[in-house]
């Protein structure tokens, strides 16, 4: 999904981010995360659990669903894909005071 957030149901930010494959990979490895919402413009991504609330409109960010809302099972691959094509996205950020996890390329 192009140009929307989803707040609340923060897990992890993800700093350095330079392709969206990067937050799905670290996603993936954790059994709550349900969604990557990313602005690699500023290089971060955002890790959601199913607490998040609704989709809001927000200029520059992309969200990837990685697992349905209502439970843990993986959707299918080719959805995170289309998303991790995408390297061009808008420079707002979320406001995010917890703890933080680098990637390193």
């Amino acid at each position: 999904e192009r140009n929307v957030n989803y707040k609340l149901g923060w897990i992890k930010t993800v700093e350095n981010a330079v392709r969206i494959s990067d937050c799905i990979k670290v996603c993936k490895e954790i059994a709550d995360c349900v969604r990557v919402v990313a602005n690699l413009e500023i290089k971060k991504c955002y890790l959601k659990n199913n607490k998040h609330e609704k989709a809001t409109e927000k200029e520059g960010f992309v969200s990837v669903r990685i697992r349905s809302d209502d439970e843990n099972s993986n959707i299918p691959e080719k959805d995170s894909k289309v998303a991790e094509e995408d390297q061009t996205i808008g420079s707002d950020f979320i406001d995010v005071d917890k703890s933080t996890v680098e990637v390193k390329c």
